[in-house]
């Protein structure tokens, strides 16, 4: 078993075998406690397709478990044969996560800490009044400063209804769930409604510095 305290959430693993993923090493915690999202690995030598309804049909695929269950499912195949190589299955909540692998731990140990652990927490955040965006960020005394997409020059002064017009784009968002939409977008308002928001416009120049300590810090 190994935990992971990440943007306040306790993550925890329990690989079936001997697992390393370094990239988490910088959240290792002994903290205790249940767990907000817990993720199971285990091997299968044959992993079956699900047959509910299918959500999002691309490399990464997403449906529901069965016509019945609420069950979400989340899946890899090969590309040359169609074989499950990766396949999650997932509890209402994103709470408790089952992944079952066909390959080898190497593979496990990339996609658990690549693609499949993004989508696992970014979706289980939503649980936990949080959102990821897609940013740039920075330390400044002690606060934390994040730098989307560019879009108008100097501080903003436009209603709130532009900077989320702006800002959700750069948000991974969950579009196949209107529920679970509806929990990401009051999650978005509380941060848009506390938090300071500009717009800026800028070359990658010392200008630029000096404009955002400005108006920023």
């Amino acid at each position: 078993m190994q935990r992971y305290e990440i943007a306040d959430m306790l993550v925890e693993i329990l690989p079936d075998k001997q697992m390393t993923f370094r990239k988490y090493d910088p959240f290792i915690t002994t903290k205790y406690g249940k767990p907000d999202l817990k993720i199971s690995i285990i091997y299968s030598n044959s992993i079956l397709k699900p047959k509910g309804k299918i959500l999002i049909d691309e490399t990464i695929k997403w449906q529901y478990k069965s016509q019945t269950e609420n069950i979400m499912v989340v899946y890899i195949c090969e590309k040359a044969t169609g074989k499950v190589l990766f396949l999650c299955e997932i509890d209402e909540n994103w709470e408790n996560v089952m992944i079952y692998y066909s390959g080898e731990v190497y593979e496990v140990e990339r996609e658990v800490t690549g693609i499949l652990g993004s989508i696992l927490f970014r979706n289980s955040v939503l649980f936990h009044q949080g959102f990821v965006v897609h940013a740039s960020a920075i330390e400044w005394n002690g606060r934390g400063i994040l730098f989307s997409a560019p879009s108008e020059t100097g501080k903003s002064t436009q209603a709130k209804l532009e900077a989320v017009t702006m800002l959700m784009p750069r948000c991974f968002l969950p579009y196949y769930d209107n529920n679970i939409m509806n929990i990401a977008i009051i999650n978005f308002e509380k941060v848009i409604s506390s938090i300071p928001v500009y717009f800026l416009e800028c070359r990658p120049d010392m200008e630029a510095v000096e404009l955002v300590h400005k108006c920023v810090m």
